[in-house]
């Protein structure tokens, strides 16, 4: 097939399968490839290493597989390398590290294994092998940052950022995942909101308010501002803790901010009350929720049902039990155990 003159080629994101360029293809001009997210198959074409103009190849998200081909070394035009989420097996090259012109690398989520080689700190720019099976100890060159290593010069997104902290946070090493973002901060790699709401969520779950307000310092210092996740992932943290007046707090801003307080919020608020046998405030919170129209749902009459009945207010418990069903919810086995049990 005649291509010589095609300098860029972009079929990302389709559902193109097959081997790559199985039949005979003249590339010599190319200068980009992305093939990215499809469903070819078998090893990395011969054809590629004709392509000297090349400097961009990316090939992630594919089923390819097979040994990374040395010949690849000899692409002395090539920055830029993406051979991600594959199939890919073998050692890591040595000609990654010293081919001149490479600067970013990515085989994120192969089978590599063994060491990194040592020709790797002649990289510049960024080095992505995550998800592998690699071994051994580090180069000498690399800079020890937690469990992640970085080489001082890298250049590292703030999405990598996030994957690295979302990682920390679910091995339950939150305090980690803060001290990465700070550290992130002083190299001039900002972290967004959702950086930062992985990190919140962890400690509000865990009920870690010591390492929760040295995040929301960082977050603002660094001037990123919650949005209605982070509000919902601190809400619920406090209630179910009981600190209900500081989840009360964040309500009052949402409101000053004119973001939405949904049903799920009104929710966490109400049953946070009714934990406390503050009555009087889980109707204040009911009748706000009505004012503002936002309709209650199951869980809300759970909650009122709950609260009503644990301090004894059997008549009002009835009320909502009787709201409830003319709503169209159904009261479950759990609700009719616990009215039977209050009622004697």
């Amino acid at each position: 097939m005649g291509c010589s003159s095609l300098g860029l080629l972009a079929l990302s994101n389709n559902t193109l399968q097959g081997k790559l360029f199985s039949g005979g293809f003249n590339l010599t001009n190319l200068n980009e490839l992305q093939l990215d997210g499809n469903n070819f198959s078998g090893r990395i074409p011969n054809v590629l290493s004709n392509c000297s103009a090349l400097h961009t190849l990316d090939l992630s998200n594919n089923h390819i597989f097979g040994t990374i081909p040395s010949w690849m070394g000899n692409m002395s035009s090539l920055s830029t390398l993406d051979l991600s989420k594959n199939h890919l097996f073998g050692r890591i090259p040595q000609w990654m590290g010293s081919t001149s012109n490479l600067e970013q690398i990515a085989v994120a989520d192969n089978h590599l294994e063994g060491p990194i080689p040592e020709e790797f700190c002649k990289l510049n720019h960024v080095l992505d092998l995550s998800v592998n099976n690699i071994s051994g100890s580090l180069p000498s060159c690399f800079k020890p940052l937690g469990c992640v290593w970085y080489k001082a010069c890298v250049d590292i997104s703030v999405y990598s950022l996030t994957a690295v902290v979302d990682g920390l946070c679910k091995n339950g090493d939150v305090k980690k995942g803060r001290e990465i973002v700070e550290e992130m901060a002083n190299r001039w790699i900002k972290a967004n909101v959702i950086t930062y709401n992985i990190i919140i969520d962890a400690c509000a779950k865990s009920w870690d308010f010591e390492e929760l307000d040295l995040v929301l310092g960082l977050m603002e210092k660094a001037g990123v501002e919650f949005n209605v996740e982070t509000f919902k992932f601190l809400i619920d943290g406090y209630t179910s803790y009981g600190k209900i007046n500081e989840a009360g707090r964040l309500i009052g801003e949402m409101h000053d901010k004119g973001l939405e307080v949904d049903t799920y919020l009104y929710n966490l608020m109400i049953n946070g009350y009714c934990k406390l046998g503050s009555i009087e405030n889980v109707l204040l919170l009911f009748d706000r929720m009505s004012n503002r129209g936002v309709k209650p749902n199951a869980d809300t009459y759970w909650s009122l049902i709950n609260g009503y009945s644990k301090v004894g207010e059997m008549e009002m418990a009835m009320k909502y039990v009787n709201e409830m069903q003319k709503k169209g919810f159904e009261l479950d086995k759990v609700m009719y155990d616990m009215l039977i049990d209050r009622f004697c």
